[in-house]
């Protein structure tokens, strides 16, 4: 019997499985790794500190912050 392919997830079920699968990961960390990652592939930070990022709350709620606020908790 041949088994069928899933298809492959798109990136935005991806980074949403990563997180839901690793609780202790929070908003300020992810922040801070990917401007540290968007810093070494050449790219401008202060430009991605200034951009608004939205999450959604343990309880339910959604919060939203600066990137470069959020990484510097």
């Amino acid at each position: 019997m041949r088994r069928e392919r899933e298809p492959a997830p798109d990136a935005d079920e991806t980074i949403r499985s990563q997180l839901n699968a690793d609780s202790v990961e929070t908003v300020a960390t992810i922040a801070s790794e990917g401007l540290e990652k968007w810093a070494k592939s050449g790219n401008d930070p202060t430009i991605l500190r200034g951009a608004e990022l939205t999450w959604k709350t343990p309880g339910g709620g959604t919060e939203t912050g600066f990137v470069g606020a959020v990484a510097d908790r």
